[in-house]
Parts: structure tokens; sequence; C-alpha cells
């Protein structure tokens, strides 16, 4: 569904010429960068340049399919950007502004249906990932042939001290919660081979590194620092980081709810043990202990009865939404795509790779 007529973008096509490279080494394979981009344009421009220096040294033929997450900046013209590494570039509109990590689940789903690959690699466009450790993940999904997804592993932070010290208490909480160790974000490598399992798996419409740490899909991670920002402040408050951890816990609502009813019934253990202690102290004739034994008895049932009952709703309305089916990312997210932009692309010849530009 193309753009209107007064589209920004136009359609430029390049062959080889007399400045072409002849002994390029031969493409090794399709590699789609996705960018969920919103209003950071002059990170995302500065970023695909630097991706580009990276990959020109690459066997690997270059795309790229940037997501405009409801911006309401217009994109630059992209003349900024060294286009010589870059074999094509798409601009995918979204209606509305529906969150980075639904961005990448509409550009996953996208690529799985329109776009031709052999891998994924997925980066936030603000500049926080570093394209050099992009190709530690790409040689390490060569290594295991494709067969898993990779993560970056979060080893160094660049943050404030007070997102840090805030970023600690959500994973231990995750940790006790899910089971599951949670240092892993957006940067990846996705095989061909694993896209089709990520796009009908509906908890990507709400956490993509959850859904797969979630999931039996295969995956692994390395370790890599992130970076400061490129350009500008993010736009990530408060209010959205909590909503973002909430996300990826909701993603584990299953292994949560188990959790929390098996600690129910050692809560029920440990009452009925309180009150047996209780009476034994009462039956025992305490001096005094009639006048508030009974009540100390009912305060501890009612805490206890209030657990286990909070404990089977919620594992009820866990395990009823195994059999809903609401949304599925691979049939529903073209009701949030208004349009798809070729901005540029070259023409890779066979056994060479043309990186003349204009």
């Amino acid at each position: 569904m193309p753009l209107n007529s007064n589209s920004r973008y136009i359609t430029r096509q390049w062959s080889a010429g007399a400045d072409a490279e002849d002994d390029v080494t031969p493409s090794e394979g399709k590699v789609l960068l996705i960018l969920p981009v919103r209003d950071d344009w002059e990170s995302c421009a500065q970023l695909l340049t630097q991706v580009g220096t990276v990959f020109a040294e690459r066997p690997e033929e270059l795309h790229v399919l940037v997501v405009d997450d409801g911006s309401t900046e217009a994109p630059p013209d992209w003349s900024s950007v060294d286009r010589r590494a870059i074999a094509s570039m798409r601009l995918l509109v979204l209606r509305r502004n529906l969150g980075h990590q639904r961005a990448i689940a509409v550009g996953l789903c996208h690529a799985d249906a329109k776009l031709d690959f052999d891998s994924i690699l997925l980066m936030d466009a603000d500049g926080e990932d570093a394209p050099e450790d992009a190709v530690l993940l790409l040689d390490r999904a060569y290594e295991l042939n494709g067969e898993s997804i990779v993560f970056a592993a979060r080893a160094k932070r660049s943050e404030r001290l007070s997102f840090r010290i805030g970023y600690f208490v959500y994973r231990t909480l995750h940790k006790l919660l899910t089971g599951e160790n949670t240092n892993v974000g957006n940067f990846s490598v996705v095989p061909r081979a694993r896209v089709g399992a990520l796009v009908t798996n509906p908890h990507l419409w709400s956490h993509y590194a959850a859904s797969v740490l979630a999931s039996t899909t295969p995956h692994t991670s390395i370790p890599t620092a992130r970076r400061k920002r490129l350009d500008g402040i993010s736009k990530m408050n408060s209010v959205s980081l909590v909503t973002h951890g909430l996300a990826a816990i909701a993603v584990f609502g299953e292994t949560v709810g188990t959790r929390f009813f098996l600690f129910s019934i050692g809560v029920a253990g440990a009452v009925v043990l309180a009150v047996v202690t209780l009476l034994a102290y009462g039956y025992l004739g305490a001096e005094g202990s009639a006048s508030w034994l009974g009540t100390v008895i009912v305060q501890v049932v009612s805490v206890g009865l209030m657990f286990f009952f909070l404990s089977v709703v919620f594992s009820l309305l866990v395990l009823n939404s195994r059999s809903r089916l609401d949304f599925l990312p691979a049939r529903d997210y073209r009701y949030f795509v208004a349009g798809e932009e070729l901005v540029f692309e070259r023409i890779v010849q066979t056994g060479t790779r043309d990186r003349t530009g204009s």
C-alpha cells in the first residue's frame, strides 16, 4: 500500500559502473536490519552510517527496514547516510504510535510476509547498540548454523545510577516471579528459520525478548557494553519503563500464576502450623492466653484464606487465557501499516557488490 503522491521518498536505482569494485567478496547472505524509530531521525541516520562502515568489510548483503512508529517529526532525506554498503532501504510507516515493542513485532511480521532475507538484525535506532557488536552477534549465529536467536547481554550499562538501581530491583523481581534472568533486550540476530515461530507467538505483541525467553525457541547470548545515545534524550519516562517491565513479566503469566499458587499453598501450610501451635499453647493453659488466642487465630486464618483464594482466582484466569487467541501478530499486523516506501535500492550483481552511491 503506497504512501500518498506527495511522499518525499524517491526510489533510486544504482548499478555497477566504472567506479565499482571488481574484486569484492561475493555476498554470503542477506541481512535485514530492522530499526524502530519514533522521531529519533538524527540518531537513526548516524547509526546507519556507522553500520554501513562496519558492513563495508563484511560479505553479507545488507538491507534496511526502518519502522516509523508514529513519528510527529518529518524524516530526513537520508542524504547524510553512507549508502555504499547498504543494498536497499525501506520505510515502513505505521498508522499510529504503537510503542517500540509492537513496532518491532510489525517489522518482523512484515519482513516475514514480504521481504527476502537470511537473517534479521534488530537494533534500537538511538545508537546505544554498537554496530561492532552486531557483527559479533551475526558470527555467533553462523557458528550455531542459524538454529538459535542470539541476544546481546548487557555486561555494562551507560545509564544514570538511579536507573541502574531500579533495573537491579526489576531484574531481582523478574527472577523471583519467572525464574528467568532478564539481561537482554531488543539487540539480537534472528535467523530466518526462527522468524516463523516468533510471528505466530501472541506474546510477541507485548514484549519481543520475553516472548523468546518464555518460549521453546532456541536462544543464547553474548556479553556486550551499551553505548550512550548518539543524539537527543530518551523518550522513555518512569511510567513507560515500569510498563515495559510489567509487560515482560506478563508474558510469563502461566509461570507467575503457578509460582504464586505454590506460594499460597506454602502460606496455607504455615497458617495451619501457626494455628496448631497457638491451640497447643492455649491448651497448655498459659496464663492470660484465653483473652487474645481466639483473635490471633482468626487473623492468621484470614490471611491464609486471602492468599489462597487470590492465588486460585489468578491461576484460573491465567489458565483460561490459554484457550484464547485474541491477537495473532502474523495475521493482524497489517491493520497497523499505513504503507511501505522504497527509499533507495542498488542492483547487486552476481559475484560482486556494487558500492557506488549518489
